[in-house]
């Protein structure tokens, strides 16, 4: 008995650490999230995609950033678990935050100095692609306050696999003690969480005599439970549990005499159990006595505890006088409770759909939500659609609250969200696309009324089955809206995005491998290449006179975009380059063409001088390293083609045309001449010095030195020291 009394002690353990463990990735599995909604965000996708090494005024008002920063402060609001979100601009060297944008050296330096960390070390996590790095808790300086925060990097893709963008969440390290709390872990124990190379992140309780032994437990993965010492003598069980993902390794520690302690206290447990049933069984007389009295008993007591001190039972009233003044009290408070839920339900409600619209929500508080609020009163499938309202005057547009809730005939609910600018979102609890297409109508034709004469478009994703998936329905919603603008220019335009797929009039073949082929044949500057892939695709979208003259302008606009993805690596800015105005201002095919010609040609220019002009401190660079390295035995030619970016023919072809060798030859020549000045030594053997140039074994450097200098090592010692001076 005693055995599984032991066992089903460790088992409670580990089920508590399994539990703060399961909190905690949750939280790191939000954190990507949030970065792959950001990178999905038009504004972010805006700015991270603008090229160059500056923010172009023509092209983002100062009231933009302001909005910008706005939405990071909202994210921030949205998400209690992070403190801090910033969304570092590599190639501008800038940093937008909740109070605007920071230069990156004043950031790193004044807004979010981190201890031990200066501003360039801080480029290995930016400059190259990272899918998410954790810096462990340290010191963090804001201006003239401190606190220990926890640093996540992770890198927002824009384009293709490029770091244009790199996300930066902070996370105070007390949110993360108080995420162990709230894993139902006992607060009287020690916690540790160590990284996959035993460092320590944080913990609760830390004991600094236990801390040096966790490092020696097993790192299995799996659920283990060991004894162990401290320096005092003193013993304490471990329970060893691991993230799969992060790779930290959760370690509860708990005194011997403790855990043996819960063991005791059962098997009293089970003695004092009979003993109070036979307790039970000489009282339950008496209970059957006194049971028409118990109800009313227990309501007293009830109400007495979470009555005012004035309220007292025994104050000298009696009972019924007693429920008659608590009862008026309830209602009382009752009033209370309502008057403040209808001034915040409207906010709550606005971050719950926010929360549903971006996958920011927990399945468990959508059932809350829908529980306690009454969000949806059918069973039916769920969708969305947005709306987008264009004035002349660009006035913003606004529905008083930030949600709405509409109930239609039949008795179905839609919620109507505001979001951003002049776009809302429609939560329609229906799947039947007639049924959406009036109440659609209906709620565009009541807004039209309120908001007076706008230029109107609606784009509708498909049906979902469950309010947690809407997310997928709006991202439908948005290409559908997208579609909407380039159909037609005139208002009422609602489109469908099942509608989309059947609709190839207005659809342009631009396929991905096409850009990148462009993107890669510009950075070489070779425009008679990129001419020729160019005149393919304007044939393919223009010969036939089939499309659009709107699809056509937007196909045209794409070429534009991939120019510039070539153009950030130049000097030359956008604007001199890409004119926008004059590009809306053309109306005819061919001028279009040959605008789109010409910036093309002045890009590959620009590329073709800025290669030419790095090509002489690249070949520097390179003979640089092959010289430092020759004596690696690991060096090859595949690996310094690697290093530089250059493909292994076109790196073997600059060797043989700079030395007249091989790169194999050239690397015997220099270490062979390596050897003789060290076997002009003789206190170093030949094995020796053939591990020394690079030679894994004797023989191989036997070999390679009598071939380029007509001797063994071993004779061109002896003919060396015959000729020194005595």
């Amino acid at each position: 008995m005693v055995k599984i009394v032991k066992e089903q002690t460790e088992t409670m353990y580990h089920e508590k650490l399994d539990q703060a463990r399961s909190i905690v990735d949750k939280r790191f599995l939000d954190m990507d999230q949030l970065a792959q909604t950001l990178v999905s965000t038009r504004w972010v996708q805006k700015i991270g995609n603008m090229y160059g090494p500056t923010i172009q005024s023509n092209r983002l008002e100062p009231s933009e950033i302001g909005g910008y920063a706005d939405e990071i402060r909202n994210y921030e609001s949205l998400n209690g678990f992070i403190d801090r979100i910033a969304i570092i601009l590599n190639t501008k060297q800038l940093v937008l935050t909740n109070n605007g944008l920071d230069d990156y050296a004043w950031f790193f330096e004044k807004n979010y100095k981190l201890e031990d960390m200066e501003v360039d070390d801080w480029l290995p996590y930016i400059d190259t692609f990272n899918h998410g790095s954790v810096l462990n808790p340290g010191q963090v300086r804001t201006y003239n306050s401190y606190k220990r925060a926890m640093t996540y990097v992770k890198t927002l893709p824009l384009i293709d696999q490029t770091p244009t963008a790199t996300l930066l969440l902070s996370i105070e390290e007390k949110s993360i003690q108080e995420l162990l709390h709230t894993g139902a872990y006992d607060r009287t124990h020690s916690l540790y969480i160590l990284d996959a190379n035993n460092d320590l992140v944080t913990g609760v309780n830390i004991d600094e005599h236990i801390r040096p032994m966790l490092n020696d437990l097993p790192d299995t993965g799996a659920r283990t439970t060991r004894v162990v010492n401290n320096s005092n003598g003193d013993k304490y069980f471990t329970f060893l549990t691991k993230s799969e993902v992060n790779g930290w390794k959760y370690i509860a520690v708990i005194p011997t005499s403790m855990v043996l302690s819960k063991v005791q206290v059962i098997k009293y447990a089970v003695f004092i159990l009979l003993a109070v049933s036979v307790v039970i069984g000489i009282l339950s007389s008496y209970g059957f006595a006194v049971r028409n009295y118990r109800p009313l008993k227990e309501l007293l007591s009830k109400l007495s505890s979470g009555m005012a001190a004035k309220h007292n039972l025994y104050s000298g009233i009696n009972e019924y006088n007693y429920l008659e003044s608590a009862f008026d009290t309830i209602i009382s408070s009752n009033h209370e409770l309502e008057r403040k839920v209808q001034v915040y339900l409207p906010m709550a409600m606005h971050s719950f759909f926010l929360k549903l619209l971006y996958n920011l929500h927990a399945h468990a508080e959508i059932s809350y939500a829908r529980q306690m609020v009454g969000i949806g009163t059918t069973n039916d499938a769920w969708r969305v659609a947005l709306l987008y309202f264009e004035s002349n005057n660009d006035e913003s547009i606004s529905i008083g609250q930030k949600v709405s809730k509409w109930t239609l005939e039949g008795n179905w609910p839609l919620y109507l969200v505001e979001i951003e600018g002049n776009r809302l979102a429609l939560i329609l609890n229906t799947g039947d696309r007639i049924k959406a297409e009036e109440a659609i109508g209906q709620v565009k034709q009541s807004l039209l009324k309120a908001f007076g004469d706008h230029h109107s478009y609606v784009g509708v994703g498909g049906p979902c089955t469950e309010l947690g998936e809407i997310s997928n329905s709006h991202k439908e919603a948005v290409m559908a809206l997208n579609y909407a603008f380039v159909r037609d220019s005139s208002s009422d335009v609602m489109v469908f995005f099942a509608d989309i797929e059947t609709d190839t009039s207005f659809r342009y073949y631009f396929p991905t491998d096409k850009e990148e082929e462009l993107v890669s044949k510009m950075r070489l500057g070779e425009f008679e290449q990129v001419e020729t892939v160019l005149s393919k695709l304007i044939e393919r979208n223009v010969g036939n006179g089939n499309y659009h003259f709107m699809t056509l302008q937007c196909f045209f606009h794409n070429l534009l975009s991939t120019a510039l993805k070539a153009l950030s690596e130049t000097d030359l800015s956008i604007s001199n380059v890409i004119n926008e105005r004059e590009f809306m201002r053309l109306n005819t095919i061919s001028s279009i063409k040959e605008y789109v010609y010409n910036v093309f040609a002045r890009v590959c220019a620009e590329m073709a001088r800025k290669r030419e002009a790095a090509g002489s401190k690249v070949k520097n660079e390179i003979w640089s390293y092959i010289d430092d390295n020759c004596y690696d035995g690991n060096i090859s030619l595949e690996a310094v083609a690697d290093r530089f970016g250059w493909s292994v023919p076109y790196m073997s072809k600059f060797i043989k045309e700079q030395t007249g060798y091989n790169f194999v030859e050239y690397v015997a020549r220099k270490r062979v001449a390596m050897a003789k000045q060290l076997l002009a030594t003789p206190a170093i053997t030949v094995e020796e010095i053939g591990l020394k140039i690079g030679y894994a074994n004797v023989l191989t450097f036997r070999r390679a030195f009598k071939k380029y200098s007509g001797v063994t090592p071993g004779e061109y010692r002896t003919m060396k020291l015959q000729t020194k001076p005595q």
